[in-house]
């Protein structure tokens, strides 16, 4: 009790969220642990000196014994006393395991040196380190496919991923025949278990419809238990079970474009490692990279073998894109929700503002990659809207209002008198090509002019891109447009060659060209162009939407009937994001977990609107839709279709279904409600710019701060800003933070988002 008076006075450790212990090398025994550590592990420290050495040894899982030994060794020996890391397994006192991250360092020492005691601090790590693990199996298990050739291979990396995730023994396939599911011969064994006299049992079983767990698994769409073999009475399979140890099995489906081409079956034993709570997400994210190596596997057949290679990349990427998205979805959303809060003050909003830019900026990263691959296998579609040609420009070249500002470069804008309000096109991909020559032009322009210029000539649209820049020699002007090539000037647009290369496939892919000429030392043009077109259906939206700005909608116009929205989603927070949204405008929203379940609501509550995901359990988007569609409904709903994928042909899907309309997640709720419009007749109330600019005057204080400083201290924020010095950054910060309070908050919130260019036009 001395010890622990002497060590911990006021017992302050024992409010650390940090397990903490002492431990003496002469008795080999702990000599103090705080209350967390008893709260982590069950342990007390009566209940360790109790044990003996060899028997504490044991509590250390077996396979990170000799680490914990070398570890003891190296922290004993340590002549720095610096604290020294390692991760373990720990048993607790309901016998599963803890996963331990340890800081251990020595305590005290003789009067020759040596240590006597050293102390030891600890955290629950279990959950990080089982979604590594997670995390880990998936990413070897989708390296693996990336090399397997053929549904078998395939399906015996799936069994090994999932015994590798639940520590289960073994786990087998069954394949549908006829009427019949029937077992493959396909088996996978964790730890050389003895499963021999199963295999003979299982060899000789089929299975019907719905007949035991592979049957059920095969009727039902879904993973089915069953958890107590002896309550299996006169059944080959689960006697011969019993006998081996086993306690119960696992089945899952293998689905395939609306067939199940696979059943999975695993065997368990109920200890304390299996890590079935997180079964339900691993097999999802399992199913979709099943499913992505199935339809890879299946073009191989039909694709020449040079195309291989870029097929298995592409599958990768819209994998990867796809979980990007759900959770960008979310952030992106909640921000458009405190974004029109009209009660978060500057910073926040600054902030708000850095989130939605930085959100979509990595969204834009992600596709310029998807889209080379898409481009490469010739999977990339083309998805036409209404557009008006002279507001992309303006679109486009705000997102480098800040450059320009920032340069000696004059932005000039110039549209033909010809050129027609509304064309049809896929404006992504127009706005892609011109972002990359924009950003060209600035890149190589260091003073003068960048002329944009929208025109109509002969049944196309033309945008042309000219700048004073330094020019690209003669002889180079063949290699721009190549993939990876650097011309002399390093004209590229990314620093990597693809920009341009990208640029010229998405103008030949639309049914247009980009072309090139340029003079050494006097400037280069870029001539982008497009077919012209216009359907009757973008002539109403010429005539009847042109003055329409869904950025600045505020709510529904009084005296409307009551619009009803039904939001159909199996992902909660996409359903809470969309509902709010929609509910911030005055429309009334019910949701529905899946497409079974959207088709209920439908029935029952007979909603104006429906806005269903494309990927759902039970029934998806596209199912839904057909479904829907089928309904006496009297007046039928307006349904928009909505998708995570980085995939455009979703659309087409959703239209060919019935649907009326498609807007891509992470929803823009200005993109939802101009679909929302041109389907329906609602009528919206906007945004009083003057009144907006009223409110955005408040902004002048912050910028009469900056003013107020001195020229000096101005000019050290500008610099660190350039240079991108966020430490130096913070130091000028802190040191005006006494008398420019608010500054000092708006800055940082600046720095804590990485939001230079706010700072720049801040400065500036």
């Amino acid at each position: 009790m001395k010890m622990k008076e002497k060590l911990f006075g006021d017992k302050i450790l024992d409010l650390s969220i940090n397990g903490i212990y002492v431990y003496d090398l002469k008795t080999g025994r702990n000599i103090y642990i705080n209350k967390r550590y008893t709260e982590l592990t069950g342990h007390t420290l009566e209940s360790l000196n109790a044990l003996s050495q060899e028997a504490f040894m044991e509590l250390f899982h077996p396979d990170d014994q000799h680490a914990i030994l070398a570890h003891m060794g190296e922290v004993i020996g340590s002549k720095d006393g610096k604290p020294i890391e390692i991760n373990y397994r720990f048993r607790k006192t309901d016998g599963t395991w803890l996963w331990c991250r340890s800081r251990d360092s020595v305590f005290d020492v003789n009067q020759v040196g040596d240590a006597t005691q050293f102390m030891g601090s600890f955290v629950d790590s279990t959950e990080a380190v089982r979604e590594e693990q997670r995390l880990l199996i998936l990413k070897e298990f989708a390296e693996l496919l990336l090399h397997t050739e053929s549904l078998e291979e395939v399906l015996f990396n799936a069994l090994k991923s999932v015994c590798s995730f639940t520590n289960w023994p073994v786990g087998h396939t069954c394949f549908p025949d006829s009427d019949v599911l029937k077992p493959a011969g396909i088996w996978y064994n964790q730890d050389n278990f003895e499963i021999e006299s199963l295999k003979e049992v299982i060899g000789t079983t089929s299975y019907s419809f719905g007949d035991a767990t592979p049957g059920k698994a095969w009727e039902e769409r879904k993973g089915v238990w069953d958890k107590n073999f002896k309550k299996l009475s006169g059944s080959k399979k689960a006697q011969k079970a019993i006998e081996l140890g086993l306690r119960g099995a696992f089945s899952l489906e293998v689905p395939y474009k609306g067939d199940v081409v696979a059943v999975l079956e695993f065997f368990y034993k109920n200890s304390k490692d299996e890590r079935t709570e997180e079964l339900e997400e691993f097999v999802v994210d399992l199913q979709e990279l099943l499913l992505t190596t199935i339809e890879r596997d299946n073009y191989k057949k039909e694709l020449m073998e040079a195309k291989k290679l870029a097929e298995h990349k592409s599958a990768f990427l819209a994998n990867m894109v796809h979980e990007i998205r759900t959770p960008m979805n979310a952030i992106l959303g909640h921000a458009q929700i405190l974004g029109r809060d009209k009660l978060i003050n500057n910073s926040q909003r600054s902030s708000v503002a850095s989130i939605n830019r930085s959100g979509n900026h990595l969204l834009g990263l992600i596709n310029d990659i998807l889209n080379l691959s898409k481009i490469e296998t010739g999977t990339m579609k083309l998805n036409h809207s209404a557009v008006n040609p002279s507001t992309l420009i303006k679109d486009v070249t705000s997102f480098f209002e800040l450059e320009f500002k920032n340069k000696e470069v004059q932005l000039l804008i110039e549209y033909s008198e010809d050129l027609p309000r509304f064309i049809e096109c896929d404006e992504n991909k127009v706005k892609q090509v011109l972002t990359n020559l924009i950003g060209n032009a600035l890149k190589f322009t260091k003073r003068g002019s960048i002329l944009v210029k929208a025109e109509y000539i002969k049944g196309f649209i033309s945008y042309v891109v000219r700048d004073t820049g330094v020019g690209i020699p003669k002889q180079d002007l063949k290699d721009i447009f190549g993939r990876f090539e650097q011309v002399k000037g390093g004209l590229t647009a990314d620093g990597v060659g693809l920009g341009l290369a990208i640029s010229k496939n998405l103008a030949e892919l639309m049914g247009g060209s980009l072309s090139v000429t340029s003079t050494l030392g006097k400037g280069t043009t870029f001539t982008f162009s497009i077919p012209y077109t216009l359907t009757e259906a973008h002539i109403f939206l010429q005539e009847d939407m042109e003055e329409d700005d869904w950025e600045k909608v505020t709510k529904l116009k009084a005296g409307q009937p009551e619009v009803k929205i039904l939001v159909v989603d199996d992902i909660e927070e996409n359903r809470n994001v969309i509902t709010l949204l929609l509910e911030s405008i005055g429309f009334v929203v019910k949701t529905a977990i899946d497409g079974k379940d959207g088709l209920a609501a439908c029935r029952k509550w007979r909603p104006d609107i429906v806005v269903l995901d494309l990927v759902m359990p039970v029934m998806d988007g596209i199912e839904a839709t057909a479904a829907i569609r089928e309904l006496e409904y009297g007046s039928e709903p307006k349904i928009i279709g909505i998708s995570t994928s980085a995939f455009d042909e979703e659309k087409g899907l959703f239209i060919n279904a019935g649907a009326n309309g498609f807007v891509k997640q992470p929803i823009k709720l200005s993109e939802l409600l101009r679909e929302i419009k041109i389907h329906s007749k609602v009528v919206y109330d906007y945004e009083d710019t003057n009144a907006a600019s009223e409110v955005n005057d408040v902004d002048r204080k912050e910028l009469t701060d900056v003013n107020s400083l001195s020229t000096a201290t101005k000019k050290k924020f500008r610099t660190a800003i350039v240079e991108g010095d966020l430490n130096k950054l913070e130091e000028l910060s802190n040191k005006v933070k006494t008398t420019h309070e608010e500054l000092d908050t708006l800055i940082r919130s600046y720095t804590e988002s990485y939001n230079l260019e706010g700072l720049k036009k801040l400065f500036n």
